[in-house]
C-alpha cells in the first residue's frame, strides 16, 4: 500500500466504521440510513448533476460533491472493504492504487439484508427496503401464496415464468418510478449498463424503467460504450454501470484469493484505461462507486438445514426465506413465542434472534411505512449470526433444485463488518478540451 493517498487502515476510516456498530452487538454493523449508507448515494449523484435530494445528505456523504455535467456510477458487485484491503495488502495493485490515489474514499455501510436484491432496488428507486419491500434473496409472497426469486421475479420452480408476466407488481415502484424516471424529467440523459445476460431479468424490468439500457458481453465493450455515450451526448448525462464478476468469484471461488483480487485489479485496468485515459467530454464527469455489500466466508459444516430441527421445522408456516446469512422465519398462529423461545435455546449463542416487529421499530429496513402489500415480507422472526454461521431450508429444494444444498464459499446478508462496510469512492475528471 505504499504511496497510496488512501489509508485503508488509517484511524479515521476505523472511527468511521467504530460509528456504524450496532449499540447492542458491537461485532455487527447498523444500517447506518441518513448517516452514511448505501442508501444516501442516490441523493448524492442526483445532487450532482443539479437535482434535489429526496432526503438530506450526510455530511461524509455529501463532502465531495461537485457540480457536474455527466455522473458515472460504478456498482461493483461484492465489491467489500475487506476485500479492497486484502488486494492492497497482498498484491501489487498499480491500477485499483492509482486510481484510489486520485479519488476520495470513505466506508459506507450496505442495506439490510445485505443482498443484492434489497439493495439494487434500493439504489435504482430511491426507497428504503421498508418501502419498497423487496427483502432478500428468497421471499415469501403472501399475496400470491408462493416463494419467489427476487433477482429473477419467478416464482420459485418456475423459471422463465416471471411474477410480472402474471400481472404482479411493486406498487411503491409503480407510484414513485425509478432515478432514471427523475433523470428524463429533468432532461438528463439516464444510461443503465448491464451484462447481456441479465438484460431482460425481472429485476432489470421494474429497476431499469426509464433508462437507455446499454446491454454488454465484456468489460471492455462495456466502456467503450460508456465513452461514447458521454462524448456523444449534448446534455447531462447519468450512466450507471453495473459489474457482476467480483461477487460471482467471490462466491464461487472465495473473496479473499488471488482470483477475486486480480478480477478487481483488471477491473480498475479497464476504467483507467478505456475510461479515463481516452475520454474527452464537453464538461466536468464525476465519478461515484460502491457496493451492494460484502463477502464472508463460512465453513460449510457451519450452514445449518433447518429441516433436522423437528421442532422448528414444526413450526414453521412457510420454508425459510431470506438468505442464509439472513434467515426470515413465518411461524404459525399462536406458537411465535414457543418458536423465539426454542431459537433462544438453541441457536442463541450462533444466531441474535429478533421479533420481525423489533426489526422494524429498530429501524433496521429504513425509516418510513410498511405498505400493506409488504406486511409479511419481514417475517415474524428474524436471525442475525453472530459468528461464521448460517442457515438454508432444504423444503426450497421441492421447488428448485439448485437450493437443495449448499455450493457456496462467498457469503453475505448478514451484518458482519465484512458483509456490511463497503467502499464510497467518488472522483471528478475535468474537460481535457
Amino acid at each position: 500500500m505504499a504511496g497510496l493517498s488512501v489509508d485503508l487502515h488509517s484511524g479515521s476510516l476505523d472511527d468511521l466504521i467504530s460509528g456504524y456498530r450496532l449499540e447492542e452487538y458491537p461485532p455487527m454493523i447498523s444500517p447506518a440510513f441518513g448517516k452514511g449508507s448505501i442508501a444516501d448515494i442516490p441523493g448524492y449523484l442526483k445532487s450532482s448533476l443539479g437535482l434535489s435530494p429526496k432526503r438530506t445528505l450526510p455530511d461524509m456523504i455529501s463532502g465531495t460533491r461537485e457540480d457536474v455535467d455527466h455522473m458515472v456510477f460504478f456498482l461493483l458487485d461484492g465489491f467489500g472493504h475487506s476485500t479492497i484491503k486484502y488486494l492492497l495488502d497482498n498484491y501489487n495493485a498499480s491500477n485499483t492504487g492509482s486510481f484510489l490515489d486520485k479519488s476520495d474514499y470513505k466506508p459506507v455501510t450496505s442495506v439490510f439484508p445485505s443482498t443484492t436484491s434489497t439493495a439494487t432496488v434500493t439504489f435504482q428507486t430511491d426507497l428504503y427496503p421498508i418501502e419498497h419491500g423487496i427483502i432478500g434473496y428468497i421471499s415469501y409472497l403472501s399475496e400470491l401464496g408462493t416463494m419467489g426469486n427476487m433477482i429473477t421475479l419467478d416464482p420459485l420452480g418456475m423459471p422463465g415464468r416471471s411474477l410480472l408476466d402474471g400481472g404482479w407488481s411493486v406498487p411503491a415502484i409503480d407510484e414513485s418510478g425509478t432515478i432514471y424516471h427523475e433523470f428524463s424529467a429533468n432532461r438528463i440523459e439516464p444510461h443503465l449498463y448491464l451484462p447481456n445476460a441479465i438484460k431482460n431479468s425481472g429485476m432489470t424490468r421494474i429497476t431499469g424503467r426509464g433508462s437507455i439500457l446499454n446491454p454488454y458481453y465484456t468489460l471492455s465493450q462495456m466502456m467503450t460504450k460508456l465513452r461514447r455515450n458521454i462524448q456523444d451526448s449534448r446534455r447531462k448525462s447519468f450512466h450507471y454501470c453495473y459489474i457482476s464478476s467480483v461477487d460471482t468469484l467471490s462466491h464461487k471461488v472465495g473473496p479473499y484469493t488471488e482470483d477475486t483480487a486480480m478480477e478487481i485489479e483488471s477491473i480498475f485496468h479497464h476504467i483507467n484505461e478505456q475510461f479515463i485515459n481516452k475520454v474527452s467530454p464537453e464538461g466536468k464527469i464525476g465519478i461515484a462507486m460502491t457496493a451492494d455489500h460484502g463477502h464472508t466466508v463460512i465453513p460449510h459444516e457451519n450452514v445449518k438445514d433447518s429441516r433436522d430441527d423437528d421442532v422448528l421445522s414444526g413450526m414453521l408456516r412457510t420454508p425459510v426465506a431470506g438468505d442464509f446469512r439472513a434467515p426470515i422465519l413465518r411461524i404459525r398462529e399462536g406458537m411465535i413465542d414457543k418458536a423465539f423461545d426454542h431459537l433462544e435455546k438453541h441457536y442463541g449463542d450462533n444466531f441474535m434472534i429478533k421479533t420481525g416487529g423489533d426489526t422494524l421499530k429498530q429501524g433496521l429496513y429504513g425509516i418510513g411505512t410498511v405498505a400493506p402489500e409488504n406486511s409479511d415480507r419481514f417475517g415474524d422472526i428474524v436471525m442475525f449470526p453472530r459468528k461464521n454461521v448460517g442457515m438454508f431450508d432444504s423444503a426450497l429444494g421441492t421447488l428448485d433444485f439448485k437450493l437443495r444444498g449448499f455450493d457456496l464459499i462467498g457469503m453475505h446478508g448478514g451484518l458482519s463488518e465484512e458483509e456490511m462496510i463497503v467502499p464510497f469512492i467518488t472522483r471528478t475528471l475535468n474537460s481535457k478540451k
